[in-house]
């Protein structure tokens, strides 16, 4: 049995059935009449996902515009433009009906049907059709439309947003740099946070979500939320003066504790005084990326609704200038493998190349550090040591007793080799405060170790060809001040552990060099890195999880620094989407 892609209320699927029944009727009375309507297709058709099916479909082009013969043979439709489905894909949405007591919907009139049933323009027609429409019918504050568009040079202020919202965008849009910046503007009341380990080491800045309200895992978040622990701990964050939390990678994010989530902070801040701010959940992401592990999506979250009143925007992909190439990522983002595989198909390698100067992307972290120590070992370089120094009650995507070392997000010692390939996973700013931001390196440049003394790295990037000292950087996790522990802290002769703004405790810290080697990587530990070269093997399985291969080939600042290897049916295979989150696109 195939997949069901929408299920719809009975009065609403009735009522669906008969408006786009209307809808191609009049596309083939236009057709007798001499004009053809579009394929609907809603990655091409240029309308906000809430107008109506019927309003997109009673676009038309004239005749005259048809491909040369023997276009449609080649996967094209009648105006030369790539066909928007293939029979397969438009049987899944149809399939959609199936349950019905009058079955699968047909198409009317003489035109549309063949000796193998329904023309398959029509039916690719029909399935976008219904795609669209069902979404839109079933809940109306599912899809995205209308979002306000957000500044990337100018990010916005923390109380000209609402305390609850989603800041979206596909990859390369710059979310996480409007994140860090948005909390730069706000150090006390903003905190960073991940939903992940290692998109909070990526961040090179603030926490997980878990680390911050102390739970491990849905079950335990919700065992907090009923014991009234997450309220506590909540109050106490707003005493040391927070009132925003920003949540990156929010796709990753299981919708049910973002319902325990919003709620907690509803509770807290129902149960405050006048002087006291309201606390909110900013979320940033792409839920066409990395989903949830076997867990609901953020947006099928029962608490979805204020999230979707106020979504933001970032459309300027920034990550990548070649707009031939943007377009062929975006193409790989919905799910439309045959415009990706126009740009992408000439591009496939038939095997993988060792000796790549840029970094291999494989499915897990074993096969990561396999990959990369057999790299290390070719390189005749002398072995230079950078430990990391750790004191105190350490986060847990630091890493540290009693997990094994190889488990660590930051190793007690990293040891590289003049002439190793690395990445580097931080920011260094070189202007002075209040001007514009001036970096010397960024976070996810890739460059070749040619020197180290006194502690500095000194990195050849790939991307400049200059050569930058990369500095050790510290990490601090800090806790709200309790009543009376300053006084305590200044007794003890530690007054440093108080911080700047006196609401808050130093417990513990982490001094170590940012980099790691760059032969190879996982496509989580990629995630919202932008890569001057990458490599792809798609013969691997893993990369038909929907939004893996989008997050994959998207890392890639330029198609020149892009190397996949497979075939076109392989890539066909994992050019894929959820199709929950199709109002996302």
């Amino acid at each position: 049995m195939r997949p069901k892609l929408f299920v719809l209320p009975a009065p609403i699927e009735e009522k669906l059935r008969a408006e786009t029944a209307e809808a191609v009727e009049r596309a083939l009375a236009k057709e007798a009449a001499g004009v053809q309507p579009l394929p609907l297709d809603y990655h091409d058709v240029e309308a906000p996902w809430h107008q109506s099916h019927d309003s997109v479909a009673e676009q038309e082009v004239p005749h005259a515009d048809v491909a040369p013969e023997g276009a449609q043979a080649d996967g094209l439709n009648p105006q030369g433009a790539p066909a928007p489905l293939s029979e397969e894909d438009v049987l899944i949405a149809v399939d959609a009906y199936d349950d019905s007591e009058e079955g699968p919907i047909r198409f009317p009139g003489s035109i549309a049907e063949s000796n193998q049933g329904p023309d398959p323009r029509y039916r690719s027609w029909m399935g976008r059709c219904l795609g669209l429409a069902a979404t839109r019918a079933a809940d109306p504050e599912y899809h995205v439309a209308p979002t306000t568009p957000l500044s990337y040079d100018l990010p916005t202020e923390v109380d000209l947003l609402p305390p609850f919202c989603f800041i979206c965008g596909p990859a390369g849009t710059g979310k996480t740099f409007w994140a860090k910046a948005l909390a730069a503007g706000d150090r006390d009341g903003v905190i960073l946070a991940a939903t992940t380990g290692i998109a909070a080491v990526n961040l090179g800045e603030g926490t997980t979500i878990n680390a911050l309200l102390k739970f491990y895992n849905t079950a335990s978040l919700m065992e907090a939320f009923t014991g009234g622990w997450l309220e506590a701990q909540l109050k106490k964050l707003r005493g040391a003066g927070l009132r925003r939390i920003v949540l990156d990678e929010v796709s990753m994010l299981d919708g049910d504790q973002l319902t325990i989530l919003s709620r907690a902070l509803d509770n807290v801040n129902q149960d405050r005084h006048e002087d006291d701010a309201e606390l909110g959940l900013i979320l940033v992401g792409d839920f066409a990326q990395l989903p949830p592990v076997k867990a609901p999506f953020a947006f099928e979250s029962a608490e979805w609704g204020r999230y979707a009143q106020a979504t933001y925007g970032l459309s300027t992909i920034r990550r990548q200038a070649d707009q031939d190439f943007v377009q062929a990522l975006q193409a790989v983002r919905r799910g439309d493998h045959r415009a990706a595989l126009a740009f992408f198909g000439d591009r496939l390698e038939q095997m993988t190349a060792p000796a790549f100067h840029g970094t291999t992307i494989l499915a897990k972290n074993e096969a990561v550090g396999k990959f990369n120590g057999l790299m290390l070992d070719k390189i005749t370089g002398n072995t230079v040591d950078f430990p990391s120094t750790r004191w105190g009650k350490l986060r847990a995507e630091w890493g540290g007793p009693p997990k094994p070392e190889h488990e660590w997000g930051i190793p007690e010692k990293w040891r590289t080799k003049i002439g190793a390939l690395v990445m580097i996973l931080a920011n260094r700013n070189m202007a002075d405060p209040g001007e514009p931001p001036s970096y010397l390196y960024v976070n996810g440049d890739l460059g070749t170790v040619v020197d180290a003394d006194r502690g500095t790295l000194h990195v050849r990037l790939q991307r400049t060809g200059e050569v930058v000292g990369v500095q050790p950087i510290l990490r601090e996790n800090v806790i709200p001040l309790e009543p009376g522990r300053r006084k305590v802290l200044r007794a003890e002769g530690h007054p440093e552990r108080i911080t700047a703004n006196g609401r808050s405790e130093v417990i513990g810290a982490v001094h170590y060099m940012p980099a790691r080697h760059a032969w190879a990587s996982t496509c989580h530990k990629s995630q919202g890195l932008s890569l001057d070269a990458v490599q792809l093997n798609l013969r691997d399985p893993f990369w038909r999880t929907g939004g893996m291969l989008y997050v994959g080939l998207s890392r890639a600042r330029t198609a020149e620094g892009l190397r996949i290897v497979g075939n076109v049916e392989g890539f066909r295979a994992r050019c894929t989407v959820d199709p929950r989150v199709v109002p996302w696109l």
